[in-house]
């Protein structure tokens, strides 16, 4: 029995069925949307280890360059912070304070986050030329699909790991509950 025990723990941290390990997030960047939060949440992610990557890749690579087209990474400490002294930052100044910055100018972006000791987590916002404008007109330009993949390093240090450093801890629990009760 103790056998069996070891064998679903082993079996739960090293195999994943295919298709169960996805944090892919589909979606539109949108101006409005943007303008009217200061900054359209896109999502949240638990980051961890070397080398996590967030891969982006937008459909209209055209309409996000005229608009100048951003993605901004807080860690959430730092959004935290932010949100609790809303009153003392304009616009501009609260999406400056961004750890990470990145220019939607490709259709396909890379951003490699290092570094990370311990889990965090990062939101990720989008804004553009528009967001801290007060015009409505301009800012009803055509949105951006996008599909945005966030992946953590796998054992090997490589980023595979579809799932967010909490997600997963929670899934290979659950992974070892389904197990024993099968046995």
């Amino acid at each position: 029995m103790v056998v069996l025990r070891l064998l679903a723990v082993a079996l739960a941290c090293c195999w994943w069925p295919p298709g169960s390990q996805g944090k892919t997030l589909r979606g539109s960047f949108s101006s409005a949307a943007a303008r009217d939060a200061q900054g359209q949440s896109i999502g949240h992610f638990e980051f961890h280890g070397d080398h996590a990557l967030l891969c982006v890749r937008v459909n209209n690579v055209a309409v996000a360059v005229g608009k100048e087209a951003k993605l901004h990474l807080f860690q959430a400490q730092e959004w935290l912070k932010l949100q609790e002294n809303s009153n003392g930052y304009s616009c501009s100044e609260k999406l400056s304070k961004a750890q990470l910055t990145m220019t939607m100018n490709q259709t396909e972006h890379n951003l490699t986050v290092s570094q990370i000791p311990y889990p965090q987590t990062w939101h990720v916002f989008y804004a553009d030329k528009y967001t801290c404008k007060d015009d409505n007109e301009n800012s009803q330009v055509e949105d951006i699909p996008f599909e945005m993949m966030l992946l953590n390093p796998d054992a090997e240090g490589n980023p595979l790991d579809h799932f967010s450093a909490g997600e997963s801890g929670k899934h290979i629990h659950l992974n070892i509950l389904n197990t024993e009760k099968d046995l």
